[in-house]
């Protein structure tokens, strides 16, 4: 079983080798990139809207051994462009377990462009928030009962102690969701250099 999800996991980074430009998410056991916490998992989104998850510290479920981790790293490393919903997040944990972003690589926060487009009065722009206003509360759904979840099992501190079963696919959901508020905000962004 495990040796069929490290290989399922070996082909989806081939294939995102292909990519030039990729979102990603970082499931974490903790918020202090710069203390004791670290990545229990990295969830990426193509521009496409294809999504996966890379477990590696989790307390349950399975787990891909770290050379997997340092493969996704090299791949993060090698692309023209990164996008994430508040970045400087992802980035920091990414880059603490070995990512080397270039010099001349494309580092893309929704969020700001969120505060690009939407009205100064709105405050929460939050990923759950965000999703909500522009998508309909059906679609941050996942967000709300994945987070109920977690903390009725008291992980909701620490990730790393949910199954990778659960939170993989919060985590790919988180992805999904920020790359379609990339495209919405990027037409809108598009559209208004065209007038």
């Amino acid at each position: 079983m495990l040796v069929d999800t490290v290989a399922k996991h070996v082909d989806a980074i081939a294939q995102l080798e292909q990519r030039y430009a990729l979102v990603v998410d970082v499931e974490t056991n903790g918020l202090d990139a710069f203390g004791v916490n670290q990545i229990c998992g990295v969830g990426i989104s193509t521009l496409e809207g294809d999504t996966h998850y890379f477990p590696v510290r989790h307390q349950q479920g399975y787990n891909l051994p770290y050379n997997c981790i340092e493969e996704l790293l090299a791949l993060l490393g090698a692309m023209d462009t990164l996008i994430g919903y508040n970045i400087k997040f992802d980035l920091r944990f990414l880059e603490k377990e070995g990512l080397e972003p270039r010099p001349n690589q494309t580092w893309v926060d929704v969020i700001v462009m969120m505060r690009l487009i939407e009205p100064s009065t709105v405050k929460d722009l939050d990923l759950t928030s965000t999703i909500t206003r522009v998508f309909g509360a059906e679609h941050a759904a996942y967000d709300k009962e994945t987070k109920k979840y977690l903390r009725s099992n008291k992980w909701n501190k620490d990730f790393s102690m949910a199954p990778s079963d659960i939170l993989g696919p919060y985590c790919e959901q988180d992805t999904y969701w920020t790359y379609k508020l990339y495209m919405e905000a990027l037409n809108k962004i598009n559209a208004t250099q065209q007038n």
